[in-house]
């Protein structure tokens, strides 16, 4: 395996780390619009919207968090490719012309 392969599986992985980060913090959006009254149920209603409310606040806040925490992963792997593509840039230029070979 070489460096370039390593660079490309490294993108494919962030690539794939992207996506889940963009489907939970769709997710941690979707459930903060579903908010319901306290009353809306009825019969036991309260009860019922109290515990739905309560479900569905901690749903969005593990959500957000995740989306956050998957967002913060994304940012680091980006940074560790470039860093590498950097680095081997930076030694080729380096040791370009270093040896030669006459063949």
């Amino acid at each position: 395996m070489t460096l370039e392969v390593a660079l490309e599986n490294l993108a494919a992985d962030t690539d794939t780390w992207a996506s889940a980060a963009d489907t939970i913090t769709t997710m941690s959006s979707s459930l903060a619009g579903l908010t319901l009254g306290e009353f809306v149920f009825t019969g036991r209603g309260y009860a019922a919207g109290v515990a739905y409310e309560e479900v569905r606040a901690h749903m969005e806040s593990l959500t957000s968090t995740g989306g956050t925490e998957l967002n913060d992963t994304v940012s680091t792997l980006r940074k560790i490719h470039a860093d590498y593509a950097d680095n081997e840039a930076a030694a080729t230029a380096r040791y370009n012309g270093m040896w030669t070979y006459d063949g």
